[in-house]
């Protein structure tokens, strides 16, 4: 759970307001766009393969 435990309904009763999630991801595509380019192809996330590859497995392994 970690920080989608935390309430925001204080933050919301002051103001907070959200951004469509639509123009987030234009304006996050937008400055992706605008860094270098071995930086736009050096993209990771994620686990290694391998390591999923274990994880996968064990989880199997359970029968779940």
């Amino acid at each position: 759970m970690g920080f989608m435990a935390v309430s925001v309904a204080r933050a919301v009763a002051k103001g907070l307001t959200y951004r469509p999630l639509d123009l987030t991801a234009r304006d996050t595509l937008a400055w992706h766009k605008t860094r270098p380019d071995a930086q736009q192809q050096n993209m990771r996330s994620g686990i290694k393969a391998d390591r999923e590859k274990e994880v996968l497995a064990a989880w199997h392994a359970t029968g779940k």
